[in-house]
């Protein structure tokens, strides 16, 4: 598979095992991965990136940023007294449209999405098209720390 290919799966399964386990997003978020379990991840990550050609200083800000989202999310998630059956649409039913009117129809078109995931899905679709505009050209593709004009 393509290295975006590759990431996005990387960053649904990582929601997805925090979505699993609930009570564990908080603990996570609290503290960084030490483990080398938790650090092969990373390293998958990073390897992924960075033989597509993305700067490896990019790559960390990218794995910060999937693993920073994915626990906000699922710590929403757990958080959340609504259902997660219940459509967009319903959820801002209540909305009067002459105060909220783009919010209305963003509602009544479907637009306002309740799927977590898809949320973390077009964060990453900007990060890869971000990496693919920086990452370096095909010929001599190898990790680099950092890449003029960085601003990590």
């Amino acid at each position: 598979l393509p290295w975006p290919d590759q990431l996005r799966m990387l960053a649904l399964s990582y929601l997805t095992t925090l979505m699993a386990h609930p009570h564990a997003a908080p603990l996570i978020a609290e503290r960084s991965l030490r483990t080398a379990g938790s650090l092969r991840v990373v390293e998958k990550a990073l390897r992924i990136m960075t033989e597509g050609g993305v700067y490896l200083v990019d790559a960390v800000a990218t794995i910060d940023a999937i693993g920073l989202l994915s626990s906000g999310i699922a710590q929403a998630a757990s958080a959340s007294p609504e259902p997660s059956d219940r459509g967009s649409h319903d959820r801002f039913a209540w909305l009067p449209p002459e105060e909220f009117p783009l919010l209305a129809q963003a509602a009544e078109a479907g637009a306002l999405s309740n799927g977590l995931a898809a949320v973390l899905d077009f964060a990453v679709n900007g990060m890869i098209a971000a990496l693919e505009t920086q990452a370096l050209p095909a010929a001599g593709r190898r990790p680099i720390a950092a890449r003029k004009g960085s601003t990590y």
